[in-house]
């Protein structure tokens, strides 16, 4: 049986970094992040969502999943109701290497629209410089938080 991993962001975020080829440096001292895991029955981590550059309107999230045989519905549930529901947001933004099919079916299977391209958009660990697909998820189009909260919010007082 898998466990849902929600009290050790630091491990989690250190663990999705390099699986998630992802450009920023969270994981280290001082970053301002949230991540959520999935641990195997042995304790290994197997998934995890980082949640970052949160802004009360959306959220960043970087995603790895290592096993998904340990991945269940119930951990896809948990990280949108925390970024719809208990954080406030109204959109999640995602990034992957463009043309990487598993990743790209992936986001779209958890609600998101590719919403473009951005031209040697990442720099890998390796140096290479590669396309990302940009994925957006907007609160009244995830169908993984209850109805009654899938609805715009009207935007932040700006006074």
């Amino acid at each position: 049986m898998s466990k849902l991993i929600t009290d050790q962001s630091d491990r989690v975020g250190k663990w999705v970094a390099p699986r998630a080829h992802s450009p920023v440096g969270y994981g280290t001292a001082g970053e301002n992040y949230q991540a959520v895991g999935v641990e195997n029955p042995d304790g290994d981590l197997v998934a995890g969502m980082v949640f970052e550059n949160y802004d009360k309107h959306s959220v960043v999230i970087h995603l790895a999943i290592e096993d998904p045989k340990f991945v269940h519905l119930s951990f896809y549930k948990y990280c949108f109701q925390y970024a719809f529901v208990w954080m406030g947001c109204q959109r999640m933004t995602a990034m992957c290497i463009d043309g990487y099919k598993r990743n790209e079916r992936l986001l779209r299977g958890m609600c998101f629209t590719k919403e473009g391209v951005i031209r040697r958009g990442w720099r890998l660990p390796s140096g290479e410089i590669v396309d990302a697909a940009l994925y957006g998820c907007l609160i009244e189009e995830c169908k993984l938080i209850p109805k009654e909260y899938r609805h715009a919010s009207p935007p932040l007082d700006a006074t």
